[in-house]
């Protein structure tokens, strides 16, 4: 089962282009393993890193091709309020974020 807890990320503008940058790397790759996916009549997981693996990695992004964010690339500091994001030049350290005390409980209790 998978929890959702809803925050609301306040970067700063140099965060918030890096953030930006790597969501708009993530979307090309996945538009591009589509490509390939079709291109090769090929509708499983499997069978489609054969042809997609080494492009991604080329890429600096893992097999899955989307990016979700969830606990392997992000790294809360609750008492700050600020999270450690995965980005494809490396983590953004010290974004801000604020939520409500039960999302933040929930984040707390659930990594």
């Amino acid at each position: 089962m998978k929890l959702v807890v809803r925050v609301k990320l306040l970067p700063t503008p140099v965060q918030a282009a890096v953030l930006e940058a790597t969501l708009r790397v993530v979307n090309d790759a996945a538009n591009w393993v589509s490509r390939v996916a079709f291109a090769h009549g090929v509708p499983r997981e499997y069978e489609l890193r054969k042809h997609a693996y080494a492009g991604l990695k080329a890429r600096g992004l893992g097999a899955e091709a989307a990016q979700p964010y969830d606990d392997r690339c992000l790294s809360w500091q609750y008492e700050q309020r600020t999270v450690s994001i995965w980005a494809v030049d490396g983590r953004v350290r010290n974004v801000s974020f604020v939520c409500s005390p039960d999302a933040l409980r929930m984040l707390q209790r659930h990594r």
